[in-house]
């Protein structure tokens, strides 16, 4: 049995802060994290995952958690990582996926930030080993895995985060396709503005093929 919320709203827009009201149920001024600064959760805090835990789910964390700790499993009896900046191999699945798998993890495995990070990049994966994809991988085998007992899956993806850096498969999807117009703005559409909606609308259609 599942749900499907249509029309659900984030108490908080800053990434940490809104994994820790989706963790806890509660919004930043109970649970005291507003920014994203390296923050711990209050200590004794129950935790969606914990409290299933707790009643024999399987309980498990597939992709971006942004937890500090990178390891603080907060109720997770399962834990596959895929942190946007690694700082360590050992902290992160999906660095060690690419070294067993993809000839080696390279050093922005997620697209080069810093002077690149809001412009058009093509990923160094091919689709089969791009980030996107190993999520839908590991969520799917935890399932299969998991499906004989109750289960809860946090599967977050990092895309489509900037940098855009779509496998070569999806870098044209929707080149030359017709977008809305661009909101909030007087400005018109420049050459790369156009370009970063395009590989923004692929990444968004990857994680969505995975789902």
């Amino acid at each position: 049995e599942g749900r499907c919320y249509r029309w659900g709203h984030t108490p908080t827009p800053v990434c940490i802060s809104a994994r820790y009201s989706l963790l806890t149920g509660l919004p930043p001024r109970m649970h005291g994290k507003f920014h994203n600064e390296t923050v711990l959760l209050p200590p004794g805090l129950p935790t969606l995952p914990g409290i299933l835990a707790d009643h024999g789910y399987a309980t498990c964390a597939v992709g971006k958690m942004h937890f500090h700790p990178v390891r603080a499993h907060h109720g997770f009896t399962h834990m596959r990582l895929m942190e946007e900046l690694p700082e360590h191999l050992e902290d992160d699945h999906y660095l060690q996926f690419l070294e067993r798998q993809a000839g080696g993890a390279p050093l922005h495995p997620h697209g080069v930030r810093h002077a690149g990070y809001h412009f058009p990049q093509r990923s160094l994966q091919d689709e089969a080993h791009h980030g996107s994809s190993w999520v839908g991988d590991e969520s799917l085998r935890f399932i299969e895995a998991n499906r004989a007992r109750p289960w809860f899956l946090w599967a977050s993806w990092i895309s489509p985060h900037p940098p855009c850096n779509v496998p070569a498969s999806l870098a044209d999807l929707y080149r030359g396709a017709e977008f809305p117009p661009l909101v909030g703005t007087d400005q018109a559409e420049t050459p790369l503005v156009r370009r970063v909606r395009e590989l923004y609308y692929a990444a968004v259609t990857q994680v969505d093929s995975n789902v």
